[in-house]
């Protein structure tokens, strides 16, 4: 943690200059932020409710990266491999147009060399510490979403419904239109059934004449009664038939007569159906893509604890445990895109910081132990005690100076928003110094919550290669110059609410 005298002695140290430059690029947000307020009252709104539970699953897997120019969010990370530990808290600010903007407050606190097996350790140990304050507010007017590349497979889903629209009216019209075919044949079949039952009747009395004559034989006899018993089962059957016939045309009649009304209430049902379609297509597009422009403001400051050990000076002198403040301010640009039909995104961003920094970072540490030795009277039973320290043992080659850093961080997110590649490089000028890069390169692994609208955990395994090119000229050796880190994230809040 960082002492309030300390921070007496920081508002000595850093410049004034340094603190006019932020306060007046913090005044300049301010007064976009005012504009954009005034400009974008009673339009719409930038982030929709139905937008923001995907841009929290897909946004929320970036929270806790590595490297500079942090993301926007709430949590707790850790890397135990490195021995840093951080938390930082967000507060959206929400204007009555929609526009937000966030508000975030950040502390660190790492040791310079090591892990955090170390601290276990009868050890002392270098650390450093910092508050970091960032302000991120949208950049530029309200643009409704934009369909991008799917512009063409929106058009021609568009026309599908369009035509499914008129086919279905078509169909129905021409089934209409038949009306008055289909009554004609109906008449016809009732005609001709008409007929077979007057010719079934008068069959069914000649048969029952031969079976009542007394001069008929046996045989004509029965034989008429068995013609005669099916043509009496046959009849109920006609009669059925007419009057299901009949049912069908009084029911074609009805329709026929109000075939205008029929057909205008069908398409409006058809136009209703299709207009949903449209606005379940034009909601899914829009939701498919959406981009998001801001800009970060920061400042922060710290200082750094450490040890060093001169074997070449005095003994009283040989071990010192000095001091670094550090400070930086600076701004970044960020561009955040999001596809939900590709379950993909990508965020870039690009910022510059004017810091003081020291290069602890570059240089080894050894092992120093130091005991006082104890005796008793009779100086037959020496006791010691040790301490041990972790110490720089070229002192000389510590450098305390202001630099200029430019930074960028490039995340791809795929798998549904549950991996996500991130690249950072960092270019540092020291002032009146050569200028060195820095190259990181972190796999991010996120899990969600049940509705994948929340990170619950975050993973990133990643490497960094310090001074990639050995633009300082360093004594070690390059794989000697890398990290490796696993940091460990657990994100507090949803971002969008």
């Amino acid at each position: 943690m960082i002492s309030l005298s300390y921070l007496a002695h920081y508002n000595q140290v850093v410049p004034i200059r340094a603190i006019v430059v932020f306060l007046g690029l913090l005044f300049f947000s301010c007064s976009l932020y005012a504009q954009d307020y005034k400009d974008s009252v009673n339009k719409k709104l930038v982030i929709p409710d139905k937008w923001k539970a995907s841009l929290n699953g897909s946004y929320s897997t970036l929270v806790g990266a590595d490297g500079n120019g942090g993301t926007i969010g709430s949590y707790a990370s850790l890397d135990p491999l490195n021995a840093s530990l951080s938390f930082k808290g967000t507060l959206p600010i929400a204007a009555k147009s929609g526009r937000m903007s966030f508000l975030s407050i950040a502390a660190q606190g790492s040791l310079v060399d090591g892990n955090f097996a170390t601290v276990f350790k009868n050890t002392k140990l270098n650390t450093s510490a910092g508050i970091n304050v960032e302000y991120n507010f949208r950049f530029g007017k309200d643009n409704p979403a934009e369909f991008g590349a799917n512009d063409a497979k929106y058009t021609a889903d568009m026309n599908i419904i369009t035509e499914a629209e008129s086919n279905a009216v078509k169909a129905y019209t021409n089934e209409i239109a038949k009306i008055a075919t289909r009554q004609t044949a109906l008449q016809e079949q009732i005609t001709r059934t008409n007929a077979q039952v007057t010719a079934k009747e008068l069959q069914l009395k000649a048969l029952d004449k031969t079976i009542n004559n007394a001069t008929e034989t046996y045989e004509n006899k029965e034989k008429a009664y068995v013609e005669s018993q099916k043509i009496i089962a046959e009849l109920p059957k006609m009669r059925k038939s007419l009057e299901t016939v009949n049912f069908q045309i009084d029911s074609l009649g009805v329709v026929s007569a109000n075939s205008r009304g029929l057909i205008i209430k069908y398409r409006m049902q058809q136009r209703t159906l299709a207009n949903e379609k449209r606005a379940k297509l034009q909601n899914d597009y829009q939701f498919a893509e959406f981009k998001l422009f801001w800009v970060t403001l920061t400042a922060g400051a710290g200082k750094v604890d450490y040890y060093t050990f001169d074997s070449t000076k005095p003994f009283a002198d040989q071990l010192q445990n000095p001091n670094l403040p550090t400070y930086k301010f600076g701004f970044a640009l960020n561009f955040y895109d999001q596809d939900n039909l590709t379950k993909k995104a990508w965020m870039a961003n690009l910022g510059v910081q004017w810091m003081k920094d020291n290069n602890l970072s570059l240089l080894s540490t050894q092992e120093i132990s130091q005991e006082s030795v104890y005796k008793n009277t009779a100086g037959d039973v020496t006791r010691k005690a040790t301490k041990k320290y972790t110490a720089y043992t070229e002192p000389d080659k510590i450098a305390d100076y202001q630099q200029l850093s430019v930074f960028s961080n490039l995340y791809h997110i795929f798998n549904g928003g549950n991996i996500a590649l991130h690249f950072f490089p960092s270019f540092y000028k020291p002032k009146d110094k050569r200028g060195y890069l820095d190259t990181g390169l972190g796999m991010m692994f996120s899990f969600k919550d049940q509705k994948k609208e929340k990170s619950t955990l975050n993973l990133e395994a990643y490497f960094v290669s310090l001074d990639s090119f050995n633009s300082l000229d360093a004594t070690n050796k390059f794989w000697d110059r890398n990290e490796f880190g696993v940091r460990v994230t657990l994100p507090f809040n949803k971002l969008f609410k």
